[in-house]
């Protein structure tokens, strides 16, 4: 069965990420986990595991904020199996059930996830990418099976937007199983807000010169 590498930027902002991780040790499909840490505390947050058995966990760091779009190139180059991108401030109801069921959709080369949101749909569907980018369903989780580098000029907007375009296939999971506070990380600095708007900038002029085609 298909075996996932769950890769993680975070600056430590979100104790969610601290209740996930045990998760994701004990699912027989997570084969491992890539933590790009974009924080000087590196050593210190590590340290708050050093009584939980992960020993799927892979550290990485530089001591500095990498920023998340270059976090997941770097997560992708690490990864052995099947990518998934995931957040540090999400909580999933069921890990294991969840990733039994994507396995089983091979059709997909990116998969997102509705959140907070039990009333949608229940599972997994195509989504027509000629409606356009789904914003509500991509950027907290994203499978990946054909992972395609991201911009260095995009620092932590529009990640999401640049791996939908270049995806053959796309599909969406329903019934809100991710719930998130959503951004706990970029809320936390105006600066980060000042970055998104420049990246949103770089993405549309790659759009308008048809840069973002493969």
């Amino acid at each position: 069965m298909e075996k996932f590498s769950i890769i993680i930027p975070t600056m430590w902002k979100s104790d969610l990420i601290y209740q996930m991780l045990p998760l994701y040790q004990e699912c027989e499909l997570v084969a491992e986990i890539i933590i790009i840490s974009n924080s000087q505390l590196a050593i210190d947050d590590s340290l708050r595991f050093s009584s939980v058995n992960l020993s799927k966990v892979r550290f990485y760091s530089t001591g500095e904020n990498n920023y998340v779009n270059a976090s997941w190139n770097i997560g992708a180059i690490m990864a052995k199996h099947t990518i998934i991108l995931v957040n540090d401030d999400i909580m999933i109801a069921d890990i294991n059930f969840l990733l039994k069921g994507i396995s089983m959709r091979q059709e997909y080369d990116l998969i997102g996830a509705t959140v907070n949101n039990l009333a949608g749909f229940k599972g997994l569907k195509s989504w027509d990418k000629e409606k356009g980018f789904p914003r509500k369903s991509f950027g907290c989780f994203m499978v990946c099976r054909n992972y395609t580098r991201i911009p260095e000029a995009m620092k932590i907007l529009c990640g999401d937007n640049w791996l939908f375009n270049h995806a053959k296939s796309v599909g969406i999971i329903g019934a809100g199983c991710i719930q998130t506070p959503i951004s706990v990380t970029i809320k936390s600095d105006p600066e980060f807000l000042k970055i998104g708007l420049e990246d949103k900038n770089v993405y549309q002029r790659l759009m308008t010169n048809k840069e973002y085609i493969s």
